[in-house]
């Protein structure tokens, strides 16, 4: 039986973390043809599409966790005291759905689960549509009307009610495009109008370079859920910088940049699985870059040491630094403890021989007696003479 690995994404944007890996406990053909290997819980929900039983397009089973971790209590706690359900999309038109409604569940590390294989089979589906979900409420394009009801009373509250209210609605307001200048010509008294070159330009290059990234960064999330799902074991990105530029102007073409772009996809990959390789291939010009994405297992060995291959940041160098200075005065301290050493021997050994001259000093003196004085006995003169 397949095991399913399913992951928390506790905010938006944040790396997913682990939940549980969960098997099927009954076997049903579309858990091994369909699941993939790890799935992301995106979201929370509390409408009907996602608890409302519909045999036609929901698949139902009793799931259990085999990791040993321990952590399915907890969550199933969490759904069920807030009555909501939590989603995860594993392909554009396939979603798993955890109830806080669990049903035919024999102990705390089994749950029961989901699975449509296409939502349009589901009533009121925001998934479907291409709307996003953060942690589990609509993000709508238009903010929501004040309710005149909960409005303060009293002058100061009616005017800070119509100061919101126009602010409201200059938020919606929509400036016409300034129309642009022809230049009209008259040649053989024949009116002709030419349009202004520049002005065309300006209208066409009216997009910002946050709209753009945003929609790169959309862009990527999906084409990396599509390779999760899908069976390929490396996929190809193609990064046209010099096209995406096209459409600015000159003071919003600096914010887009090859290693933002880079980094929109090493983010959306890490976000989908942080087991994945992503290998930017050496190109020759500077506004275009493939980026290859490889899933776990399958990146060539020259793709695995060149991302080893990082630069030091500042911190580490920083470090390596420290230890080096804390290397080299270990290694003065060691010297000059040596020297001294040696030093304090030569000093020692200067003196001992200086005491062993002194003592020697006059020890062994030459007799100056004649023979008639040395039979007679007597005392050597210059001893004598020293008293």
């Amino acid at each position: 039986m397949k095991q399913v690995t399913l992951s928390l994404i506790p905010a938006p944007g944040s790396k997913p973390e682990f939940l549980a890996t969960v098997e099927a406990l009954d076997y049903i053909d579309e858990w091994d043809r369909c699941m993939p290997s790890k799935i992301n819980i995106e979201g929370y929900t509390r409408d009907g599409w996602a608890w409302k039983p519909n045999p036609s397009a929901w698949i139902e089973l009793v799931c259990a966790s085999v990791d040993g971790r321990n952590k399915l209590p907890g969550f199933l706690k969490y759904l069920k005291e807030r009555k909501k359900c939590a989603f995860g999309r594993f392909s554009p038109t396939t979603v798993l759905v955890v109830s806080y409604i669990q049903e035919n569940v024999a102990s705390e590390n089994e749950m029961s689960i989901r699975i449509c294989l296409d939502m349009r089979k589901l009533d009121k589906c925001p998934l479907l549509k291409g709307t996003k979900v953060v942690s589990g409420k609509k993000q709508l394009a238009t903010p929501a009307q004040p309710d005149s009801k909960s409005e303060k009373r009293g002058i100061l509250g009616n005017l800070l009610g119509a100061q919101k209210r126009t602010n409201q609605h200059m938020a919606h307001f929509v400036k016409p495009k300034p129309p642009s200048n022809p230049v009209s010509t008259t040649m053989n008294s024949n009116e002709t109008n030419v349009v202004n070159p520049a002005a065309v330009a300006s209208e066409t290059k009216s997009r910002t370079a946050q709209q753009v990234l945003a929609e790169f960064r959309e862009k990527m999330e999906q084409e990396m859920l599509d390779f999760d799902c899908c069976s390929e074991s490396s996929v190809e990105v193609k990064i046209p910088l010099s096209d995406m530029k096209k459409e600015l102007n000159d003071a919003e073409k600096i914010r887009v940049n090859m290693d933002v772009l880079f980094f929109i996809v090493t983010e959306a990959a890490e976000e989908c699985n942080e087991e994945w390789i992503v290998h930017k291939e050496r190109s020759e010009f500077v506004d275009e870059c493939t980026v290859t994405i490889y899933k776990e297992g399958y990146a060539p060995e020259e793709a695995v040491e060149e991302i080893n291959r990082v630069e030091l940041t500042e911190e580490m160098k920083g470090e390596q630094r420290a230890i080096q200075d804390a290397r080299q005065r270990k290694q003065a301290s060691e010297e000059a403890k040596m020297n001294q050493e040696t030093f304090q021997r030569a000093i020692e050994g200067t003196k001992s021989t200086q005491d062993k001259g002194v003592s020697a000093l006059n020890s062994s003196k030459r007799d100056r007696r004649t023979i008639e004085e040395i039979q007679l006995g007597l005392e050597d003169p210059s001893k004598r003479h020293r008293q």
